[in-house]
């Protein structure tokens, strides 16, 4: 009697190990599988694209369905996830979500505000005109910067100038490489979507504001001041140096 009762209650251990260990093992699972879920399926639009060329990446870059499928991709993300983010990061995101006063109020508060003078003169035009047809709003963009422009100091045209140095090319060189590695992935995990959709984004916007603002401010540079051409001078030691005298001009704004 004692022989079987010893042997229920080894059996009765042995299963509670088991049921113990298989609960284990799901729990792994579900924690594994809810942590998986967090990625999101990468864009159709990118995964069926054919990348081999420049000109296949802008194709795909204004494909409405990728952009849209980029918009919502931004629109799941936490509020806290955003608010968490580089400055680089969470101004992108609020940008692609059409958050123009968060986005403005945010440049505002940061001290170095001025080197996101890109995404401030885009959506000072956009918050302006939110349903214009792309050809009319680069219109209202190039009249917007126009008006900015011709208003600042000469130190201050001097700051946005700097500002707006970006390379449009280096950006799209660099989302390439970017949509070339994440296209033969099945899932984005968020660090990837929101690289993902920063990025392209950043393209987007650049396109808009640095070709046109950098012809604006060459023309209020012209209006301004009085540029020599530019002279060698050599000195001592036979290093050369390339000269360019700058006078403003007494109409100019100081």
């Amino acid at each position: 009697m004692l022989t079987l009762v010893c042997c229920t209650l080894n059996h009765i251990k042995t299963w509670l190990i088991l049921a113990l260990f298989y609960l284990f093992v799901f729990a792994s699972t579900t924690q594994i599988s809810l942590a998986a879920g967090n990625n999101a399926p990468t864009p159709a639009a990118l995964t069926e694209s054919e990348l081999s060329s420049e000109s296949a990446a802008i194709s795909l870059l204004n494909n409405t369905a990728f952009n849209r499928q980029l918009v919502a991709l931004a629109t799941n993300l936490p509020v806290d996830t955003i608010n968490s983010q580089t400055l680089f990061n969470r101004v992108a995101l609020l940008s692609i979500l059409n958050q123009h006063q968060a986005l403005l109020t945010l440049l505002d508060s940061e001290k170095n505000g001025v080197s996101y003078s890109h995404y401030r003169l885009f959506h000072e035009a956009l918050k302006q005109h939110p349903n214009a047809p792309k050809p009319v709003f680069a219109d209202q963009l190039r009249e917007h910067i126009q008006q900015q422009v011709s208003t600042l100091s000469n130190e201050s045209l001097y700051q946005l100038q700097d500002a707006l140095g970006w390379s449009v090319q280096r950006a799209l060189d660099y989302v390439m490489n970017l949509l070339k590695q994440y296209q033969a992935l099945p899932s984005l995990d968020e660090e990837q979507v929101i690289s993902l959709v920063t990025n392209v984004h950043l393209y987007h916007v650049l396109k808009s504001v640095i070709p046109v603002s950098g012809e604006i401010i060459a023309a209020e540079n012209q209006h301004r001041y009085r540029i020599e051409p530019a002279r060698l001078v050599k000195l001592a030691g036979g290093v050369e140096l390339t000269l360019t005298i700058v006078q403003p001009k007494q109409s100019a704004t100081t």
